[in-house]
């Protein structure tokens, strides 16, 4: 059993959002297993990218997005749960004027496991 706290220093910027690593495999004792939180700005968005190996399941913690997983929208605010799949190509808008934050829990994920779909 055991604490796990934000670290505010720890947060690393990404494609038009931040995130930070709350817990890894080794916290979890389980391999490719992960746990981050992730902010966007109002009016971002997470351009489309695909994962060959993650499972991500989503948990909303604040704020209202559109995710878009293969084309097909989906509206998601506080309290929302989703799951996107390897090959899923997704990606996520913030067309609202405050911030989304998002709790993300991956599966078998691995270094390099996501590509940019338009790179």
């Amino acid at each position: 059993m055991g604490r796990i706290e934000l670290d505010e220093t720890a947060w690393v910027n990404g494609r038009n959002y931040r995130k930070n690593r709350l817990a890894d495999e080794t916290t979890l004792s389980c391999s490719g297993a992960l746990v981050q939180m992730v902010k966007m700005a109002p009016g971002s968005t997470i351009p489309n990218h695909v994962h060959q190996t993650s499972i991500e399941f989503y948990y909303v913690v604040s704020g209202e997005c559109r995710l878009v997983i293969n084309e097909e929208n989906h509206r998601l605010q506080q309290g929302d749960m989703f799951l996107t799949r390897p090959g899923d190509i997704h990606r996520l808008y913030n067309e609202s004027n405050e911030p989304f934050t998002l709790l993300v829990f991956k599966t078998n994920a691995a270094p390099d496991d996501t590509f940019w779909t338009n790179e």
